[in-house]
């Protein structure tokens, strides 16, 4: 994932290709799928180890980290009310491409997923309130710096 490749392995040999993977995790909270961790049974000690399952090398590539709680029907009806049209989206995404395309005119990245770490936060530093928060989740050892440079 980091190196931007995968090798194909088969029969007649091996072949790297390009890939720019994106990942998507999913977890309950404990292993007994209780909708809520109020309904959960299971012991805090159970849970502690499901959890701490995951090697903490997986878990330090996954830039965002969020909890969802379960929505209920009326949240859900709400949000189809509110709800942004696929190409509104992908107009808001494109934009954001032409944005970083400008930006990095001039540097032998594409999109900033492919600056390194050192040369993002040295050439493109986000102002301090953009990165309050990350950096209290920082000094508390929640995220870690290629948890930084991901996000």
């Amino acid at each position: 994932m980091e190196d931007g490749t995968v090798t194909v392995s088969g029969d007649g040999g091996s072949v790297p290709l390009p890939a720019r993977p994106i990942a998507v995790l999913a977890a309950h909270p404990c292993p007994c799928d209780a909708p809520t961790s109020q309904a959960c049974t299971c012991a805090p000690g159970v849970r502690q180890r499901y959890l701490a399952r995951p090697p903490r090398s997986l878990l330090d590539r996954v830039a965002i980290k969020h909890r969802l709680a379960p929505a209920s029907p009326a949240e859900l009806r709400r949000d189809l009310a509110a709800a942004e049209s696929s190409r509104r989206v992908a107009d808001r995404v494109q934009a954001a491409r032409d944005r970083a395309a400008r930006r990095l005119t001039d540097t032998p990245w594409r999109t900033t997923a492919e600056i390194p770490g050192p040369e993002l936060r040295r050439r493109f530093p986000p102002p301090p309130q953009a990165t309050a928060a990350f950096d209290a989740a920082l000094s508390g050892g929640l995220p870690t710096v290629r948890g930084l440079d991901q996000v």
